[in-house]
């Protein structure tokens, strides 16, 4: 099996090695502030020998828990590192199965909002900017019947509210 130097991989990454919860901490920094966060996990974890991850957030607990490896083991040990670490993951999976939720799983859908009169003034310009040949009136009865609103309320979006 090849051999880590997982002192230089710290350094690689700018990990003060002062505390390992420090250093977690900056890692997952740097991976947050990274444009692509996922690339920059798996690039951590195969420098200390674990294998990639296809979602983030795997690839995110397994690079800290590598990197946390390399901070406590005197002697970087690629095999020992990679089961603790992958044991973590699997652990977390199983007690805090949430934390893979995606966004849309973890809110329930609800209904649309009824529209806004701020809603209909946007749909009213757009529809006003794609009919601009027209009179202020025909655009009017456009909006009207667009938006359900009275014909002088839609003129007066005509008329007032959009400039030609």
């Amino acid at each position: 099996m090849s051999t880590v130097d997982a002192k230089q991989v710290l350094n690689d990454y700018g990990i003060k090695t002062s505390s390992v919860g420090g250093a977690i901490k900056q890692i997952g920094d740097v991976i947050d502030d990274s444009r692509d966060p996922l690339s920059l996990s798996n690039s951590i974890i195969n420098q200390l020998g674990g294998i990639d991850q296809y979602d983030l957030v795997s690839a995110k607990i397994l690079a800290k828990a590598l990197i946390e490896q390399a901070m406590t083991q005197d002697t970087y040990d690629i095999e020992k590192a990679t089961k603790v670490a992958e044991g973590k993951l699997d652990k977390i999976r199983k007690d805090m199965p949430y934390v893979f939720a995606k966004a849309d799983e973890e809110q329930p859908q609800q209904a649309p909002k009824p529209s806004s009169s701020g809603d209909k003034k946007v749909k009213a310009q757009a529809i006003f900017n794609a009919n601009k040949t027209l009179s202020n009136g025909e655009i009017a009865k456009l909006i009207q019947t667009e938006l359900n609103i009275t014909y002088s309320n839609a003129y007066y979006y005509t008329s007032r509210v959009f400039k030609r």
